[in-house]
């Protein structure tokens, strides 16, 4: 060390706070450990007061099931079977008192037979009207089918009187009539003429089929030509394409050559170039860095400057009386 820092080192006193940290920790600790078991007693608490509750809860629910069970028991007990009302012929008449509420009750019941013969005549006649009207749609459905079938029947019947109307209309002449020791021949007069027409007819049909063949020979040749065009363009487009391609890949392979050449020759110059400084470095002296040069100036370990220091400052002082050396021009 320096004299000034050897002068500040001896008149300073140490202080170690290490004792007092320790004894925080230690009382932080304690009460971290005195908060959790407050938690978990009031936690603890807490649950015994919920299960105190809950069990008073179903003391209380027992108690009242209990009670309920016990109050069903009696009465079943009390009244075990209940018995039905039935009419006896040989009862003998009422008293006089209850005369009145008899009457009474005679009275509702006739009314209320009354109201029930009324429904079920009310219903019958309900039931025998919509029966009826089933009925009448039904008829109708019918009468419709008939109708629709005797139409169908009369457009039939016409069909068949239009089609034997035109066969009538059409029919060939008859063979002439019977003339004994007749000159002229009777037969086969008009064949000349039918034939003539016939074979009109079937040199018109041949034209007509020679015409249609030799339309659909030359349409044939000509969807085969054009087929055939367009298979060529086809082919000349797919050549131009594999050529244009092969010449971009051509192209692209050329380029990747030429950068991987020039990564090789600069790879190449850099590796002479680090060859060359470490044998550079090799060849030069021990002392080469400039920590290893300054080794051999001692410094103060605390505030790094030298071990003559007695106190000097880097500092100028602010007067107006400067030394010569510090004159700035």
């Amino acid at each position: 060390m320096c004299y000034v820092c050897l002068q500040r080192a001896q008149r300073n006193f140490p202080l170690y706070y290490g004792d007092e940290r320790r004894r925080r920790e230690m009382e932080d600790e304690r009460l971290m450990q005195q908060y959790q078991i407050l938690k978990d007693q009031e936690a603890f608490f807490k649950n015994q007061m919920k299960s105190m509750a809950a069990r008073e809860q179903n003391q209380k629910n027992a108690a009242y099931n209990l009670g309920v069970a016990e109050a069903i028991r009696s009465h079943k007990n009390e009244k075990p079977e209940f018995y039905k009302s039935f009419l006896f012929d040989k009862r003998p008449l009422s008293p006089e008192i209850n005369a009145f509420k008899q009457g009474e009750y005679s009275q509702s019941l006739l009314k209320q037979m009354e109201s029930k013969r009324e429904k079920e005549i009310k219903q019958r006649q309900n039931r025998e009207l919509m029966d009826r009207l089933e009925q009448v749609q039904l008829t109708e459905e019918l009468a419709a089918q008939r109708a629709q079938y005797l139409k169908e029947k009369m457009e039939e019947t016409q069909y068949y009187k239009r089609a034997l109307d035109a066969q009538v209309k059409n029919k060939p002449s008859q063979l002439p009539m019977f003339e004994p020791d007749s000159a002229e021949p009777i037969f086969g007069k008009d064949e000349g003429e039918m034939k003539a027409e016939k074979r009109k007819r079937e040199q018109s049909c041949m034209k007509h089929q020679m015409e249609a063949a030799a339309s659909l020979k030359r349409n044939a040749i000509l969807n085969q030509l054009v087929d055939q065009r367009r298979d060529l363009q086809m082919l000349q487009r797919t050549q131009r394409e594999h050529l244009a391609d092969r010449a971009a890949e051509l192209d692209r392979v050329n380029r990747i050559n030429q950068c991987l050449q020039e990564d090789w020759d600069r790879s190449l110059y850099m590796k002479k170039q680090r060859d060359l400084e470490e044998k550079a470095f090799e060849r030069a002296s021990d002392k080469l860095f400039l920590l290893d040069q300054c080794e051999k100036y001692r410094r103060c370990r605390q505030c790094q400057r030298r071990t003559s220091n007695v106190g000097e400052s880097n500092v100028w002082p602010l007067n107006k009386f400067l030394q010569g050396s510090r004159l700035l021009v």
